[in-house]
């Protein structure tokens, strides 16, 4: 049996669900489905609905997403034009903690209501300097220092981040939306 949600048109399977209360293999991961099923009928034995929507957010939405999430976050702690520090978005960090294009324009939320500035990995290592960053750290005196990246390839040194933070005065924010299924999986420890 095929499941209708495989005929829409590719568009529209990728951006709605037409049947939220349906049992549905998505036509690009039915094997994650099946691998799912038998843990979530032994969680939930007396259920007999459930969704797996694993497609891929588009880009904007996802950033909006993220985006929200982090502004409920800035707007709690700082006021416009506090400052922020996290990983440049070139060295693997994740736009919505301020980044600026190399002319100089502004593009996330964070760095319009926000000043930020971004610390870097060394060229030639590809590991984030952290004397550099204490250095400018202490400097810029950020009210967030941001840990965690989009695309960062290396193990991040969070008591060193927390010395960091601790020493400039900042609130150490730690942006773990990436590792957080190897951490859940025990993959990876902080």
């Amino acid at each position: 049996m095929r499941w209708r949600y495989l005929y829409y048109p590719p568009i529209q399977r990728r951006l709605e669900n037409p049947y939220p209360f349906l049992i549905f293999v998505s036509f690009f991961c039915p094997h994650r489905f099946l691998l799912l099923l038998p843990s979530a009928l032994q969680i939930y034995p007396h259920f007999f609905c459930f969704h797996n929507k694993s497609s891929t957010l588009s880009s904007s939405e996802a950033d909006f997403r993220v985006s929200f999430i982090f502004a409920a976050v800035y707007t709690g702690l700082l006021f416009p034009g506090d400052r922020i520090m996290g990983l440049d978005t070139p060295s693997g960090g994740n736009t919505s903690h301020g980044y600026y294009t190399p002319h100089g324009t502004k593009v996330s939320s964070a760095s319009i209501f926000f000043e930020s500035l971004p610390y870097k990995v060394n060229p030639q290592t590809g590991y984030i300097d952290y004397e550099k960053l204490e250095e400018r750290a202490l400097d810029f005196r950020p009210k967030i220092l941001i840990c965690g990246g989009s695309s960062y390839s290396r193990e991040w040194d969070y008591r060193r981040f927390r010395q960091i933070a601790d020493k400039c005065g900042a609130v150490l924010l730690c942006d773990m939306a990436q590792i957080s299924g190897l951490i859940a999986a025990k993959v990876y420890k902080l």
